[in-house]
């Protein structure tokens, strides 16, 4: 298993946080997903997944539930 830590701006809420969990678990390669604050309290997603996907796919994702913009996938 393998994951990836999603940098996005434009999350305000659990609402935003539900929509691109419920989203992004839609991908079959998807496995998991959570909301992760670091010690910085910058919040990012992790996304766990049974195979590597594009991080492309995961972006496009992303921006197809609101106005999100990543700014980063490590």
């Amino acid at each position: 298993m393998d994951y990836k830590a999603v940098y996005v701006n434009g999350i305000d809420g659990d609402a935003c946080r539900n929509k691109i969990k419920e989203t992004l678990t839609k991908l079959s390669e998807v496995t998991n997903v959570a909301f992760i604050n670091d010690a910085r309290d910058n919040e990012y997603i992790e996304i766990f997944l049974d195979k590597d996907i594009p991080n492309a796919l995961i972006e496009d994702t992303v921006k197809s539930c609101g106005e999100y913009q990543v700014i980063k996938i490590d």
